[in-house]
């Protein structure tokens, strides 16, 4: 029997090339960086921070699942 697999339902859903909760996360602290420092160079570290992840996410787009499930099952691992 012959299922078909559809992309969409292996591929993780990204926004902007990172998954939704970074790059809301990135969004928000773009904002308040630029509240903060009143200017719009306050944006460049996050910009910066940006480009790091995305690299890491065409690597593994999985990665951050990973490190989540990891840092809750933490106990389990060490248990000292």
């Amino acid at each position: 029997m012959f299922v078909p697999v559809f992309k969409s339902l292996s591929k993780p859903m990204t926004w902007g090339g990172v998954p939704r909760n970074i790059f809301i996360l990135i969004i928000l602290a773009s904002l308040i960086s630029v509240v903060i420092f009143q200017s719009i160079k306050g944006v460049l570290p996050i910009l910066a921070v940006y480009m790091i992840i995305l690299a890491l996410c065409k690597y593994d787009p999985k990665i951050f699942t990973i490190l989540y499930k990891n840092l809750n099952l933490k106990t389990h691992y060490f248990e000292g």
